[in-house]
């Protein structure tokens, strides 16, 4: 369409002027669970979101979940593109043709996951290196929902080009059991110092608390999410991030996670058309 194109001439006009100076690199955040409901993506989601709304930012989530994505599906979109096209084209993958690939949210861009259960394609780990490289290029802050499936190769090439690995877990003894594993999978690939360890439902009365998760895991806990199931599923339902939809103490508490991880005050960009996400 016509306004395709012009958004696309202006990408490219920008790309231009941008390559004639020193190329930036945004912070990359990965987002992963040991065990499937620790609630990852629902953090990713507001994490992405929380970051959108700062001063100065151009935010991406980029779904990596297979045999398939749930990104989409939390947000309500309807993509034309997602990850497996932007990782066929990795050869002549840059800023302009990651952006035309991408679905537009509620402030910020998707790059979701693959819609189809297919099993047993490992993404390249080269082409999945290039789409970590371009996104850090292109955006301030990109925010990976990382499956913990990965082969060593592949999650090495994601988490050694991240400035922090988010590792969510719930206050249980399964959770625990698998979260120690895959922490010593991760301190191989991306090293200790990256990770943060992030308790998702916490509350008061837990039978396992936050002194015992440190002294089984032998790693501190970052942040503590407090549990509000009934606000978090009205959002995912809603299909829109907790963070536009309510204001909740958990709502609050991921806006704080996201202040933490970037070191960006709380203050909230203006919303208006040249807002590309906006």
């Amino acid at each position: 369409t016509a306004e395709n194109l012009s958004q696309a001439l202006t990408r490219f006009r920008s790309e231009r002027k941008r390559r004639g100076t020193e190329v930036s690199r945004g912070q990359i955040y990965c987002v992963t669970a040991a065990k499937g409901g620790a609630g990852a993506t629902s953090v990713a989601i507001n994490l992405v979101a929380s970051l959108s709304v700062m001063q100065n930012t151009q935010v991406v989530l980029i779904d990596l979940n297979h045999p398939m994505g749930d990104a989409a599906a939390y947000l309500n979109l309807n993509p034309t593109y997602n990850v497996q096209d932007a990782l066929a084209q990795a050869d002549r993958l840059d800023p302009v043709l990651l952006q035309s690939l991408m679905t537009r949210a509620d402030g910020f861009g998707v790059l979701p996951g693959v819609p189809e259960y297919v099993s047993g394609q490992e993404p390249d780990p080269g082409s999945l290196g290039k789409l970590i490289e371009v996104a850090s290029q292109t955006f301030t802050h990109s925010v990976v929902d990382l499956p913990s499936s990965l082969d060593e190769d592949a999650m090495r090439v994601v988490t050694e080009s991240a400035d922090a690995v988010i590792v969510v877990l719930t206050p249980e003894l399964p959770a625990l059991w698998r979260t120690h594993r895959l922490l010593t999978f991760l301190e191989r690939t991306a090293g200790t110092d990256k990770i943060r360890l992030v308790v998702n439902r916490s509350a008061k009365g837990d039978a396992i608390n936050e002194k015992q998760i440190q002294k089984v895991l032998e790693h501190p806990v970052y942040w503590s999410l407090p549990n509000d199931y009934g606000a978090a599923i009205g959002a995912i339902n809603s299909g829109k991030p907790m963070i536009s939809v309510n204001h909740s103490q958990l709502s609050r508490s991921y806006r704080e996670l996201a202040v933490s991880l970037s070191g960006i005050r709380t203050q909230e960009k203006k919303k208006g058309f040249l807002n590309i996400f906006g």
